[in-house]
């Protein structure tokens, strides 16, 4: 029990790392590809690139890039990073080292992502990120003029005062503090390392073994087990992984604990044991993502008789099919297989449902309010 124990440990650690950069794994395609900008899924940023052609995300965050070429993201003059494409980008992304605590300098270059995650979630339209990022048409159109702004300057909230106020000179909103982002942030990550893993493990007692994990989208590890297959010994474990990927590994007496590259998509680590000379050396995947809807926006407020267009975001599934439809049936207005949701003429409160094709028993439910005309406009 106790070598197994030292084994899972460590592959627990590698497995979840590899899953953490699932995204950037290597394509060998080289057509255009579909990829999503997730701070919250943000539409309208603009993207470029090696050609230079600005274009803006689309629904859902959505972009296109060649693998193995760079994307630039901006809101025009301003750039908040480039990279090599691929499925999954994150301000953490832009900023190489910020997801990564054993960079000698992680403190600055997180928090040099914090802001461009400050600086999106107050252009959002609305004013509630939860419901993904809208970045309108005009914001990019003020931008014009606009010159580079280092997000990384000691005097950031003080040079971005003057950045908004160009952006949206009428009702500047506040910025977004960074405790707030923070937890946003972290929100998105957790999503990105939600999924079940397989891993194999070798000890320097000899054994070897599997195991298999869940992580949940709060972090924590549930379903962990492990067999050794050099012998009949198996046994379950506990975890949780932090939001910039410290793992903190329970087993019985025993813990250990790990870091997670999300920026590189790398892992390597070694456990040693605690008053022995043991040590445990892993590899691992993520085998299945955990399967996510997104609606946005998240709720409606409409008149009876008018439309209302919804769009979904699926994670964990590279089928993005959507089956919607209305929990009141046709007494609660329809809707279309693009997310069109026409109101009845009746008032009420009403709830319009996103099921994933994937994996139909994710789905996402939310509330429309169907009101008088009258009533809507005051």
């Amino acid at each position: 029990m106790k070598r197994m124990l030292w084994g899972v440990l460590a592959l627990c650690l590698g497995f979840m790392f590899t899953g953490c950069g699932g995204s950037g794994g290597g394509v060998t395609t080289q057509g255009p590809q579909t990829g999503v900008f997730q701070d919250s899924a943000t539409q309208g940023l603009q993207y470029y690139g090696s050609d230079g052609v600005r274009k803006t995300t689309g629904t859902g965050g959505t972009f296109q890039y060649i693998p193995g070429s760079p994307v630039t993201f901006a809101i025009g003059p301003i750039v908040l990073g480039s990279l090599s494409g691929k499925a999954i980008v994150t301000p953490l992304d832009l900023i190489p080292g910020s997801n990564d605590p054993t960079n000698a300098n992680y403190a600055s270059l997180r928090q040099k992502a914090l802001n461009i995650t400050r600086f999106l979630m107050t252009l959002d339209n609305d004013g509630n990120p939860s419901n993904g990022i809208i970045i309108s048409p005009t914001i990019l159109t003020n931008a014009a003029n606009l010159t580079q702004v280092d997000f990384g300057s000691a005097t950031f909230d003080a040079d971005i005062a003057t950045v908004m106020s160009t952006l949206i000179p009428t009702g500047t909103p506040a910025f977004v503090p960074s405790v707030v982002a923070a937890s946003h942030m972290d929100q998105s990550l957790f999503a990105l390392y939600s999924g079940t893993y397989k891993g194999s493990y070798v000890t320097s007692f000899g054994d070897k073994g599997t195991f298999t994990l869940t992580i949940g989208s709060d972090g924590v590890f549930t379903d962990c087990s492990y067999q050794n297959i050099s012998n009949s010994d198996s046994g379950t474990f506990s975890g949780s992984i932090t939001a910039n990927g410290l793992i903190t590994l329970q087993a019985d007496i025993d813990s250990g604990t790990g870091n997670l590259n999300l920026g590189t998509g790398t892992f390597a680590a070694t456990i040693n044991q605690t008053g022995g000379s043991g040590w445990v050396k892993f590899s691992g995947t993520m085998v299945t993502p955990t399967v996510s809807v997104i609606v946005f926006p998240s709720s409606g407020t409409l008149a009876v008789s008018t439309t209302q267009q919804f769009s979904a975001q699926v994670t964990g599934s590279a089928n993005t099919g959507i089956i919607w439809s209305v929990s009141e049936g046709a007494a609660g207005g329809t809707i279309t297989n693009s997310g069109l949701y026409s109101a009845p003429a009746a008032v009420g409160t009403y709830h319009v449902v996103a099921t994933s094709v994937a994996n139909p028993a994710k789905s996402t439910t939310i509330t429309v309010t169907v009101v008088t005309l009258a009533n809507l406009q005051t």
